[in-house]
């Protein structure tokens, strides 16, 4: 933990109260209230891959695609981070195909970028004719990728010469889009186009700097990087959100620092849904975010230190509770174990 302090004791805090006792710290919410997202965002998330698995099919006809039905989908999704992104974003981190299926994997990525993206972008101000490009941007990031699912499926780390190829796939991917571009942004083909170009130039295909990045492509890109991490993928278990975290933030001078702060206050060192254990033994699952302290969200405490399910869950916010913290967070595949 003490490796986010730099970054952590450089974010702007909302004034806080002195901290509480233990037992003053129990959040009052009702016991009784499911943490787990509405029908009708399970719905919204899986009527959304549905569609992205079109694009990615092999094969792909691209001229059987609709991509007004596309647009109007993605107007859903905006529609519904403005109203409350809570749900969506607890279903993109949960998103992971645990497939070794290239093409189900670049789907939830593809579903997982764009929702992180337009959390970012509503935390960044954005309006939503903006939210539209960006959301559609996220979502065609790597449509291109169809052509290399040969080279992507292999189960080990590529070659120079392969990883050579694998970057060519923003020019794939505009190739394909420039199919539709009568109905799209010109912004979004530009994102699509820099979504691995770097502010310090050491991304691709351009090697640009800063000025020339499209702040839209800045978004997905870190958006991007976070989900690949925090998701499986054939040569690789994912990453804890919190070692995902300490990756970028090694990386620090290739992404907008301001960016990197909305991604750690907005989404979460423990995003909502994780589990964690405690410093006390006991198991938490992570309920709410606490923007101003990344390291103290408020928990739902589900078992206690001898992994008894506990009957009546606390929920106790951490910001609060000086006297107990996160020892670390708990791999999905663990939770069985449990």
């Amino acid at each position: 933990m003490v490796r986010f302090a730099d970054i952590l004791k450089n974010l702007d805090k909302n004034k806080e109260s002195p901290p509480l006792s233990s037992a003053q710290g129990r959040e009052n919410i009702s016991l009784s209230e499911d943490f787990s997202p509405s029908p009708e965002d399970a719905n919204l998330y899986k009527e959304t891959l549905t569609l992205v698995k079109e694009l990615f099919r092999k094969n792909v006809d691209y001229e059987a695609i609709d991509i007004h039905k596309l647009i109007a989908q993605i107007e859903k999704v905006v529609d519904q981070i403005i109203r409350n992104e809570k749900d969506l974003l607890m279903l993109a981190f949960l998103g992971d195909s645990q497939s070794e299926d290239t093409q189900e994997y670049l789907c939830y990525d593809s579903v997982n970028t764009c929702v992180f993206s337009l959390v970012m972008g509503k935390a960044s101000g954005y309006e939503r004719e903006e939210l539209m490009e960006l959301g559609l941007s996220a979502l065609l990031h790597d449509i291109g990728m169809v052509k290399y699912y040969d080279l992507i499926s292999q189960p080990r780390q590529l070659t120079k010469t392969e990883l050579k190829e694998i970057k060519e796939h923003p020019s794939t991917s505009v190739a394909i889009l420039n199919r539709f571009a009568k109905y799209l942004p010109q912004t979004v083909l530009q994102v699509v186009y820099q979504h691995h170009e770097r502010i310090n130039r050491t991304g691709y295909p351009q090697g640009l700097g800063r000025e020339l990045i499209n702040s839209h492509a800045m978004i997905v890109g870190l958006a991007d990087v976070y989900e690949a991490l925090i998701h499986h993928r054939p040569y690789r278990q994912e990453f804890m959100p919190f070692e995902a975290m300490e990756r970028i933030l090694a990386d620090k001078e290739s992404f907008e620092y301001r960016l990197i702060k909305v991604l750690i206050e907005k989404i979460g060192i423990f995003p909502v849904g994780s589990w964690v254990e405690m410093s006390d033994g006991s198991i938490a699952e992570v309920i709410k975010i606490n923007s101003a302290s990344p390291l103290r969200p408020i928990v739902r405490k589900l078992y206690n230190a001898k992994a008894r399910k506990i009957e009546k869950p606390e929920i106790i916010n951490l910001a609060q509770c000086p006297d107990l913290s996160i020892k670390r967070g708990i791999k999905r595949r663990e939770r069985g174990d449990t």
